[in-house]
């Protein structure tokens, strides 16, 4: 019985390093000028401030107009998700997880921005500004293991973590576009 082959196994045979250049050449890897990065972008930052520790945020808005048991069920809520984001075993290794951190971010930073990588640049500009908010939000988790306290000055700090997700969010969208603005016109005058 006679095996039905591909019509490119004969070519895949002789020339696999040609198929390997034709993929790679037909491949599209801009990042500024594909409106699916633009929609992922804002989709993570309308996701990143909707959501506090696993929580949407309209649920603690309701919780704060409800009565004194949503409000507990609320901070119940909070409380076991708090616990997640921030286990004790992550104290005990802050210091190497900070520097780990620190040289990838560097070593990404040069290999993007220093040798003109457009997918890695992009990539960056998403991932990279969402270090701070996961920072105020670990920040927030381990201040309400802490001292278990009442929903008022919880629902409080939520807020102000919410608003500086935004301000974040925002700013990164404007220098994302700012970028992606002269890394396209250099790419179109050059």
């Amino acid at each position: 019985m006679r095996i039905k082959r591909c019509v490119f196994d004969a070519l895949i045979r002789r020339n696999p390093e040609k198929i390997i250049v034709l993929l790679i050449d037909n491949l599209d890897f801009t990042a500024f000028t594909s409106v699916w990065f633009w929609v992922i972008l804002v989709l993570v930052w309308a996701v990143t401030s909707q959501y506090i520790l696993g929580i949407p945020f309209s649920d603690l808005q309701r919780a704060a107009k409800a009565d004194a048991d949503a409000q507990e069920e609320a901070l119940t809520r909070l409380f076991a998700q708090a616990q997640r984001v921030a286990p004790p075993a992550i104290a005990t290794i802050r210091l190497g997880l900070a520097l780990g951190a620190g040289f990838a971010v560097g070593f990404w930073a040069v290999a993007a921005f220093g040798y003109g990588n457009e997918p890695l640049q992009a990539v960056f500009l998403l991932v990279v500004p969402l270090w701070p908010v996961l920072l105020l939000r670990v920040r927030f988790a381990r201040s309400i293991i802490g001292a278990r306290s009442d929903f008022a000055q919880v629902y409080k700090k939520l807020r102000w973590i919410r608003f500086w997700t935004f301000c974040i969010g925002v700013l990164t969208l404007f220098l994302t576009a700012f970028w992606g603005m002269i890394f396209n016109l250099n790419k179109l005058v050059l």
